[in-house]
């Protein structure tokens, strides 16, 4: 599943150029996304251009009696959306995007809490989520709530030592055909199958992000190595390589060594410090881990 998610302030300005909408409302802008609020999602009416709305992030089936159903129905599994109630009528013509630049999963441990990781692109540039929304009105007299859900799938190799679940992220090429109501229910579900998520990365993020009252970029920041757990050191190794690539410099030792040293349970501190001192030292532009 999907219960939180960033989109950073400058991700903005980039609404018009890659969606051909205008910028979302600063509002739409966070670093620790919860459901339940308003967020920013690309649509295309029926004969009408792409447009950016707000919708509650949370949806609300037109037929609900009762809107008490909003912070449950989040996410919605590809797999059967064709054969759940809620959602059979809306994958032909009420599909939506929904833009981010990253998304949280938190992995169990078996002794402490749970971690919590942050998945993104290459560059952590902007993306969209694929969403369907929906409007609901029980009465006439009642203003309308428009709503949506996030699709998610099976977790691939990347996000299954975390989490089974992930979101799906529509590829840059494939966005406007996802939104095109013209595009049949069969064909665009087949884009999702060639999802961007292979490309995603990960990173072990501050526990700081469990609470929502905390929306500030710290809660993207790589925390220490020297604080993992062994248990946690076997899913970030899986990302060494990809890992210094991204840093973009060659430390003295590699990144798998290092964080195989942090987790040492007889190692002093002042033996921790060296080494770090020695990665740092390796950083070609001097930027500390």
């Amino acid at each position: 599943m999907c219960g939180r998610y960033t989109l950073a302030p400058g991700s903005l300005t980039l609404f018009s150029e890659r969606f051909g909408v205008p910028a979302a409302p600063e509002q739409a802008a966070g670093y620790n996304i919860p459901p339940g609020r308003p967020i920013a999602a690309v649509t295309r009416r029926s004969g009408a251009p792409p447009s950016c709305e707000m919708f509650h992030w949370g949806l609300i089936p037109a037929w609900s009696q009762t809107a008490e159903t909003q912070y449950k129905m989040i996410n919605a599994r590809v797999e059967t959306v064709r054969e759940k109630r809620s959602y059979s009528s809306l994958i032909a013509d009420h599909r939506c995007l929904i833009p981010a630049d990253g998304f949280f999963e938190w992995q169990p441990q078996a002794d402490g809490p749970k971690r919590p990781w942050w998945f993104h692109l290459p560059g952590s540039g902007l993306f969209a989520f694929a969403g369907l929304w929906t409007s609901w009105q029980p009465q006439p007299d009642v203003e309308p709530v428009d709503s949506c859900t996030m699709l998610t799938t099976a977790a691939n190799a990347i996000v299954a030592p975390v989490h089974s679940r992930m979101p799906l992220i529509v590829r840059r090429e494939d966005e406007q055909a996802w939104l095109d109501p013209a595009v049949g229910v069969e064909d665009a579900l087949g884009l999702l199958a060639n999802s961007a998520n292979a490309q995603l990365l990960k990173q072990p993020v501050s526990r700081a992000v469990n609470s929502t009252r905390n929306q500030g970029e710290d809660c993207i920041v790589a925390v220490d190595p020297r604080y993992f757990r062994p248990a946690e050191v076997e899913t970030l190794l899986g990302d060494a390589s990809k890992a210094e690539t991204k840093l973009g410099w060659t430390p003295k030792i590699s990144f798998a060594e290092l964080v195989k040293e942090m987790v040492h349970e007889d190692m002093r501190n002042t033996e921790r410090d060296k080494l770090i001192a020695e990665f740092d030292d390796g950083c070609s532009d001097g930027t500390a881990v």
